[in-house]
């Protein structure tokens, strides 16, 4: 039998799921209004070309698609519960980020 917390995991997880579609049709648009925001966090990370991040709770890839154009050498890993969240963030844009990402989701975490 599942515990309390597995089961608020498995709905969570279930829930972020059912709603990726919806997210990935409106992320331009909520990445613009996160923009300015996004950008402060990276720079006051003062990231050098070879740094490590972690992003935990990923969802369709920033800033860690960010992270990772400013991270050429480095390494960046999205974590997220909802693994078609992350595979929102896998497509296309996600090829301009080179070697440096990894995904881990669901779970694999």
């Amino acid at each position: 039998m599942a515990t309390q917390a597995e089961q608020i995991r498995d709905q969570q997880q279930a829930t972020w799921d059912k709603f990726s579609a919806g997210w990935r049709k409106w992320d331009e648009l909520v990445l613009g209004w996160l923009a300015p925001v996004g950008t402060e966090l990276l720079d006051g990370a003062r990231l050098q070309p070879d740094s490590y991040v972690l992003d935990i709770a990923s969802g369709t890839g920033e800033p860690a698609l960010s992270a990772a154009s400013r991270c050429p050498q480095g390494k960046v890993m999205m974590t997220d519960l909802a693994e078609n969240m992350l595979l929102i963030a896998s497509l296309p844009l996600w090829d301009d980020c080179g070697e440096s990402r990894r995904l881990i989701c669901g779970e694999q975490m």
